[in-house]
């Protein structure tokens, strides 16, 4: 945090959450979910949090009809899976907050309502990072540019994302303990030092690092320093870009030639007698063979 403000600054940090259990689109039901909230000055993870909905020693006592001993129940929220972004992230900003973190600014997606309910239990003047600016007239750019400086993008929370999903897969469950919470801090100490925080681990746990612990943390790290060295070049942005095209074009170029094969309801809307006779597929053009 100290790196991110010395208490004095205006912080900007993007926020982002996930679900353990993957959504359809209209159905939102997962027990547990986690929250990160990055500074865009660092790119590090100055807070996160994580809520679940179970508790497996509740529930065992539940089941075979006992009053649950006493223990550290892991169930800490009640509400809907789409109800926990906002929560964790005004729980994260008030905490950040009493510490120090003059947090003014938040940048995020637009699928939910987690700036308006900040703006109602946080601070009315929370600015959402000019991501509201860009739904409106492009006149009102030129007469606030001085926003500009605070765009950013989620990408390092997503993938932030991707590491928490490694260390707890979507096909299981570990809100019923602790675990999510160990798997979620892991992937922070992971996103915040490298791959050498299990030798710290060790080391604070009074246990010996391990040498080739030690060696394969540091052959990972340098690894990974080398991806996001030649990620980030221009050369490297185009390549993506370029590829990006040219499989969608090559993509859509197929789909219009083989016509429908996968769609919602595709057999129902179009079962009939001739239904055979109604596949129309167009022929790839015919490969022109140079004279000799």
């Amino acid at each position: 945090m100290t790196r991110e403000s010395d208490g004095n600054d205006n912080v900007t940090v993007s926020v982002d959450a996930a679900w353990q259990r993957r959504g359809s689109g209209r159905s939102y039901d997962s027990l547990t979910g986690h929250c990160s909230m990055i500074g865009l000055k660092t790119g590090k993870v100055i807070n996160y949090k994580w809520r679940s909905k179970a508790c497996r020693i509740c529930q065992r006592a539940e089941i075979s009809g006992n009053i649950p001993r006493v223990h550290k129940c892991n169930k800490n929220f009640t509400g809907s899976a789409k109800a926990m972004e906002p929560d964790m992230v005004v729980d994260m900003v008030k905490e950040s907050r009493s510490k120090g973190a003059n947090i003014t600014a938040i940048i995020g997606d637009e699928d939910t309502t987690t700036i308006a309910r900040l703006r109602a239990k946080v601070d009315p003047t929370i600015d959402k990072a000019l991501q509201e600016s860009l739904t409106t007239l492009f006149q009102k750019y030129i007469l606030n540019s001085e926003k500009l400086a605070n765009l950013g993008s989620t990408q390092s929370n997503e993938s932030f994302n991707k590491s928490v999903a490694a260390k707890a897969p979507k096909n299981r469950f570990y809100g019923g303990s602790r675990s999510l919470a160990y798997r979620v801090a892991a992937a922070v100490a992971q996103k915040n030092t490298g791959h050498k925080y299990t030798v710290d681990v060790n080391v604070s746990s009074g246990l010996s690092p391990g040498l080739y612990t030690r060696k394969l943390a540091t052959l990972r790290d340098i690894q990974a320093r080398k991806r996001k060295a030649v990620a980030i070049t221009t050369e490297a942005k185009l390549r993506r870009i370029a590829l990006k095209a040219s499989r969608n074009q090559s993509s859509s170029t197929f789909e219009v030639r083989e016509g429908v094969c996968y769609q919602s309801n595709t057999m129902i809307d179009t079962v009939t007698e001739d239904s055979d006779e109604k596949i129309l597929e167009i022929p790839a053009p015919k490969k022109q063979t140079s004279r000799e």
